[in-house]
């Protein structure tokens, strides 16, 4: 809501059904996302609303995104190498995309680099949960 509050124009991409996105003023048109077609659906998005930036809402369209950055960047297609480009300015540098997907290593690079970020660690059994509360408690635990 406040990008439209600043005058810009917001388009959405979500299911058709239920999505809380489709009960508010936030987007002036919402395009519908296909789970058995996520990257159709997404390019379908960018060719009809013609944004200028994509800002993901979720880490699910993160690796869309991704996926549709591999498809389409060594394309020769002009509308190909449009679409590459916009993800590149939307997501940034190519060489971050193995990263940004894995939560926890995110977190550590921002934490390399001087970054505040809250208390992480990498859980792969219910022991590691348990170690982390009892070294980290908090009143959500």
């Amino acid at each position: 809501m406040a990008f439209r509050e600043t005058g810009c124009t917001v388009l959405g991409l979500c299911p058709d059904r239920g999505h809380s996105l489709l009960v508010t003023s936030a987007a002036e048109r919402c395009f519908k996302y296909s789970g058995f077609d996520p990257l159709g659906s997404i390019r379908h998005a960018i060719q009809e609303g013609q944004p200028d930036i994509i800002i993901p809402c979720d880490d699910t369209a993160v690796r869309h995104l991704h996926e549709l950055y591999a498809v389409v960047k060594n394309s020769t297609d002009s509308l190909q190498k449009k679409i590459a480009r916009l993800l590149e300015r939307s997501m940034g540098s190519p060489d971050s995309y193995q990263i940004t997907p894995a939560r926890y290593q995110l977190m550590a690079l921002a934490r390399d680099l001087g970054l505040t970020v809250p208390d992480t660690a990498r859980i792969r059994e219910p022991g590691d949960l348990d170690a982390f509360q009892h070294k980290h408690p908090s009143p959500g635990f």
